[in-house]
């Protein structure tokens, strides 16, 4: 049994179109929002501050308040990224709430994983793109597992793993379409730094709009690679 890919991609699409989303759009959109104009209000006013004080206490509290912010603000994008992919996902017995159900637990897998995933991309991208992406996708269809199952970061990563080689063309698929999200969100950045005020809102707008779009079609790719993988390995 393969999946169809396009499919796979216009239903993920037709998951993020959800009024139930509103509440996570305007969480990431403010998460967004306060990460440019904070970075930019934190620069124009300390880096001035600093260079008429010359005192090394002044830079560094300036670099500190960069650092809770940058923070803060991708702790803020990460909870929304596991609410979006719970309210898109399939429905939970005992309709509990995606905001609240084992957030915790949550939270810190999702963290976890970051923190792993985070170097091993970023190696990846600069030593050649296609294992970057390659390793931000496995990312992705974990992220994804830990939401909608409730897993932990090791467990995560071993589910993203099996199922990633269930259909590894619709992966590639997918893996394709969240390297032109990237794309995306790089113009928006440009933007942000090309007109700083009317670039932070258009900025914020467009990664709100691609976030929930691919983490719609990573969602509807996980249900469609465990149904054919749990059948598969189900015993007869």
């Amino acid at each position: 049994m393969r999946i169809d890919p396009v499919a796979t991609i216009t239903d993920g699409l037709g998951r993020s179109l959800s009024a139930s989303l509103v509440p996570v759009a305007g969480l990431l959109f403010g998460s967004y929002l306060v990460a440019s104009y904070g970075t930019l209000a934190t620069i124009l006013f300390g880096l001035p501050t600093t260079l008429v004080s010359r005192r090394w206490w002044v830079a560094g509290g300036v670099l500190a308040i960069l650092a809770a912010l940058w923070i803060g603000t991708a702790v803020v994008t990460l909870y929304a990224h596991v609410v979006a992919a719970r309210t898109m996902g399939p429905a939970v017995p005992g309709d509990r709430s995606p905001f609240t159900r084992r957030i915790g637990r949550a939270m810190a897998s999702t963290v976890a994983l970051a923190v792993v995933l985070a170097p091993l991309a970023l190696g990846g991208t600069l030593l050649a793109v296609v294992p970057g992406i390659a390793v931000v996708t496995l990312g992705a269809i974990a992220l994804v597992t830990i939401a909608i199952e409730d897993r932990s970061a090791a467990g995560a990563l071993d589910r993203a793993w099996a199922l990633a080689a269930t259909d590894r063309a619709t992966v590639a698929v997918v893996a394709t379409l969240l390297a032109v999200g990237v794309l995306v969100g790089l113009v928006g950045s440009l933007l942000a730094i090309a007109v700083p005020f009317v670039g932070g809102l258009l900025r914020a707008a467009l990664l709100t709009a691609v976030q929930l779009a691919l983490i719609g079609v990573f969602v509807e790719a996980v249900v469609r690679l465990r149904e054919i993988r749990d059948v598969a390995v189900r015993p007869e």
